[in-house]
């Protein structure tokens, strides 16, 4: 009876169906009343449990996080929402694809000579602005738990752990001065609590990310506690507020893990690995309904070619459009690159009713 009731409230907490997955994946959801109770704990099993305090430190890929997959069947955008998404999408395609004198008009920036990035000295910029850049080693991809064998041997890329390089990036703990004891131009900034995984195989020129949780988004999410009454710390934790450093976008951060690690060369694709954004995910319903699809593993993933309507929406969602800015605002590097295709699949290994969406963006230059 007593086990009943174990496996009851397991399956109730969502840790029954845990899967071996990165921390936080991409862009997280936020965080339940009931997950909150359960913060400190970590599902290595269906019958075992770790205290986190316990477990590999922040900034390792092998750490353990609960299932949250994509169904076909959930909300998706409507009408208005769907056009905005498209009509997004075409203008950061065509910033993509012009000259860096030329991406501002694509974008309807009046006034603006260039779209080049603000942030370009890097490491530099990640010791100015307090982020913790670790070099992992090769903790990356060659377990098959990852869910990408399939889709590596696909695109012609190993599957062998020495071949790739895991790199991470922290930032602090929420309501921490970062840079710690640090003020910028007079200013004290606070951490965030964002954090990145990725891998890269700089001979394939292909990056995968595996967790992303900007500082724009994750002070929303991390750092919801603070400014109340019981809080000793106050400070504005708004997306746009002053008190959080000025780098705070996906595209610079993974362009500067990009530019330390790789020397910022060419990409030829983007892995983007479990996506549990939910703007995202509800684009690719309606992208997948009007095209007549459901989401399948990588063997039978769906190519969304450029030049439709349902790729330009899923290039104006969030994970589409952290990859276009990074591509618009480093053409001194990257020249007139462009997203070429998506290609959505399921992990190997996830449900079949509810499987972990991942992406593969492919990147080629420009149309001449």
């Amino acid at each position: 009876m007593e086990f009943l009731i174990f496996i009851t409230l397991l399956s109730w907490v969502g840790l029954l169906d845990a899967h071996v997955l990165p921390p936080n994946s991409i862009s997280p959801r936020p965080v339940t009343q009931m997950e909150s109770h359960v913060a400190t704990i970590t599902a290595v099993s269906p019958a075992v449990f770790i205290d986190r305090s316990q477990q590999t430190p922040r900034g390792s890929l092998m750490r353990f996080r609960p299932h949250s997959g994509y169904q076909d069947q959930g909300d998706m955008p409507n009408d208005d929402e769907w056009n905005s998404l498209h009509c997004k999408g075409e203008r950061l395609y065509a910033a993509m694809g012009a000259s860096d004198e030329d991406a501002p008009k694509a974008l309807n920036w009046d006034g603006k000579s260039t779209a080049r990035s603000d942030f370009m000295n890097f490491p530099a910029e990640f010791t100015k602005w307090g982020f913790d850049v670790r070099d992992n080693g090769n903790e990356a991809v060659g377990a098959s738990s990852q869910g990408l064998v399939k889709a590596l041997e696909g695109l012609g890329l190993s599957t062998k752990t020495a071949d790739w390089k895991s790199y991470s990036v922290d930032h602090g703990m929420c309501g921490d001065e970062c840079p710690d004891g640090k003020q910028i131009n007079g200013r004290t900034y606070y951490c965030t609590q964002a954090e990145y995984q990725i891998a890269i195989n700089s001979v394939k020129n292909t990056l995968i990310i595996f967790d992303e949780n900007s500082p724009f988004h994750a002070v929303k999410t991390e750092c919801r506690n603070y400014n109340t009454p019981d809080s000793d710390i106050e400070f504005d934790i708004s997306p746009t507020s002053k008190d959080l450093p000025a780098l705070k976008r996906t595209s610079d951060i993974i362009w500067g893990v990009w530019k330390q690690f790789a020397g910022g060369n060419k990409l030829d694709q983007i892995i983007v690995h479990n996506i549990v954004n939910g703007a995202t995910q509800n684009a690719l319903r309606r992208a997948n309904k009007q095209v007549g699809v459901t989401l399948e593993y990588w063997d039978k993933g769906h190519n969304f070619p450029t030049g439709t309507e349902e790729f330009n929406a899923l290039l104006g969602t969030p994970i589409g459009n952290g990859i276009a800015w990074l591509l618009i605002q480093h053409k001194e590097a990257l020249g007139r690159s462009v997203v070429k295709g998506i290609k959505t699949f399921g992990l190997d290994g996830s449900l079949v009713i509810s499987k972990d969406l991942a992406w593969v963006i492919s990147i080629g230059d420009a149309p001449s």
